[in-house]
């Protein structure tokens, strides 16, 4: 049994539940079995209905009770647990935990009294429950799980903690660094907890990890495995409480926006809104209602931040498991759909950004930037030259096959230099012609086909490098007041369509509450990554071959801005 009294004042151990029933006396009894009963230990019962006598537990053990009459969430739990604390550190635990020795507040208080800008994890051993039985579910001989990753490499699971597992005999370290902690039992510092502000802003339940792991690192902090301190934890195949999609979705957009490259937040908003366009509709609206809060957020920890994040991508990459397909391998398929498309540029479907040469065009030129071939540039301009000569007043307005697509692409071009040129004087016949539209009386809301690719072209043209919200605008502040009516109205009435994060950008810019974007392929649809591949080789389109290529370029720096 530990009982170094002098230990035992510096930690609380921190454990919030909803309907966890017996494993929360369970854990307890754990605890107390490899600690000692003076421990602090304050349990918060996050608004359970399942009936059970929880206050009744905490006075069985004499620790302290928190009872929350309206569930908060595991985020918001924690917070408050970790206010109330009265020491120097805390652990923060599940309520379906075991520990199997007392080394563990040793442990934690030494690796944190030597490092006070980390944030520790434990050993993770694997449990499941079985009618009652709890059983350790058996790892290979050879391997040891060894923190986690952050995935915003791929879109399943999307900017979700992953384990890393390792050869068993690789690591003999007590302590090793991980991008992410993961396993449920997490310590760390009060005061440096605070300083980063942890995990505010969370929704109800789940990303924990990935936000605050971010911030430590960001702000010059460590995460860290203890090895030498393992603590078992039971998963279930479901939680015994209710989740709210919309709320977990949000929390994901809540981190990109918070923490994540430009090219990064526009990919994750896409992948949201491809997973589920209802629940990230739902999830948008939260994120407007929110944005004050979530623009002082990140104002305070950029404020704070040491490092950029492309110091946390090299360690993240690191550690991520080998691929199948080597970055050789896979240059060489790109390659060859790149010269498919080549052959098939005939085929394509007309001169739209979507599904025609525009998108085309696009990638041509990225290629012949990420491979420095100008081959593919002047095969990408000579097709441009083919686009623009086909323009006439017969080809649509719409974003996906018309006008607006193709006009959004050139000033896309212009911005990333692929292109030189007047874009006012090459565009000016478009904005006049778009100016003639009616926001008030357009009843179709889509990107494709409605008013969304009319408001995302107007913030491509308004969007400039040197002078973010002050470029040269086509617009008249009539039209431009028209369109935000409009906008406003979509949002705050709760207006279905796909694209809100359009309509919610165009109203904080034109109330001066935020700077416009920059353009990014994201904003049109989400890109087809490497699992994939087999299923849309041959579809000459942004969510196909054109597609794919394109996310390839993109995966290989998290700063390329696609």
């Amino acid at each position: 049994m530990y009982n170094k009294m002098y230990d035992l004042k510096k930690i609380t151990v921190i454990i919030p539940f909803a309907n966890e029933g017996c494993e929360v006396e369970n854990t307890l009894m754990s605890i107390f079995q490899y600690s000692d009963n003076n421990i602090n230990i304050i349990i918060i019962n996050d608004a359970s209905d399942d009936g059970f006598d929880y206050k009744g537990i905490a006075e069985k053990y004499n620790i302290t009770y928190i009872e929350n009459k309206q569930r908060l969430g595991v985020a918001a739990s924690r917070e408050l647990g970790i206010s109330l604390c009265e020491t120097e550190y805390f652990l923060l635990l599940d309520a379906h935990m075991r520990f199997y020795d007392d080394k563990w507040i040793g442990r934690i208080i030494e690796e944190l009294s030597k490092d006070p800008r980390s944030l520790l994890c434990a050993q993770t051993k694997v449990l499941k429950k079985k009618r009652d039985i709890v059983i350790e579910k058996k790892m290979p001989l050879y391997l040891q799980y060894n923190g986690a990753i952050i995935n915003y490499f791929y879109s399943l699971s999307f900017l979700e903690p992953e384990w890393v597992t390792i050869e068993s005999n690789f690591s003999t370290e007590s302590t090793v660094s991980v991008s992410c902690v993961l396993g449920a039992a997490y310590a760390c510092s009060k005061k440096y907890w605070q300083y980063l502000r942890g995990v505010e802003g969370l929704l109800s339940y789940g990303n924990d990890e990935v936000l605050i792991s971010l911030k430590v690192w960001l702000e010059g902090g460590t995460c860290k495995l203890l090895n030498d301190v393992v603590i078992g934890h039971i998963y279930r195949d479901a939680p015994p409480y209710a989740h709210f999609s919309e709320k977990r979705t949000y929390n994901r957009l809540y981190i990109a926006y918070l923490l994540l490259p430009n090219a990064l937040q526009k990919k994750t908003f896409a992948i949201e809104k491809f997973k589920s366009p209802e629940t990230y509709f739902r999830s948008s609206l939260l994120f407007y209602k929110n944005y004050e809060f979530i623009k002082t957020m990140k104002s305070d920890l950029e404020s704070k931040f040491t490092k950029d994040f492309i110091s946390f991508d090299k360690l993240n990459r690191e550690k991520k498991y080998k691929e199948k397909e080597t970055i050789k391998n896979k240059e060489r398929i790109v390659l060859n759909r790149i010269s498919y498309i080549v052959c098939h540029i005939d085929q394509s479907k007309g001169n739209g950004i979507v599904a025609g040469k525009m998108g085309i065009v696009l990638l041509l030129f990225h290629y012949a930037k990420f491979t420095h071939n100008p081959f593919f540039s002047q095969l990408a301009k000579s097709l441009l030259d083919k686009v623009v000569d086909a323009v006439s007043e017969n080809i649509p307005l719409n974003f996906a096959d018309g006008l607006l697509g193709i006009g959004w692409g050139i000033k896309y071009l212009c911005l990333h230099k692929f292109i030189k040129g007047d874009v006012n004087k090459i565009l000016s016949d478009l904005d006049l012609k778009i100016m003639e539209v009616s926001p008030a009386r357009i009843n179709r809301y889509d990107l494709f086909y409605g008013f969304g690719g009319i408001v995302r072209y107007i913030l491509c043209r308004l969007y400039s490098e040197k002078d973010r919200n002050k470029g040269n605008n086509p617009f008249t502040p009539d039209f431009l007041s028209e369109v935000y009516n409009k906008s406003k109205e979509i949002i705050e009435n709760g207006k279905h369509n796909n694209c809100p994060e359009t309509y919610i950008e165009y109203i904080l810019y034109y109330e001066n509450r935020k700077y416009i974007d920059p353009p990014s392929v994201y904003n049109i649809t989400v890109l087809p990554d490497w699992s994939e591949y087999s299923k849309r080789n041959k579809d000459l389109s942004l969510n196909g071959v054109i597609g794919f290529c394109l996310e390839f370029i993109a995966c290989q720096s998290v700063n390329y801005n696609i």
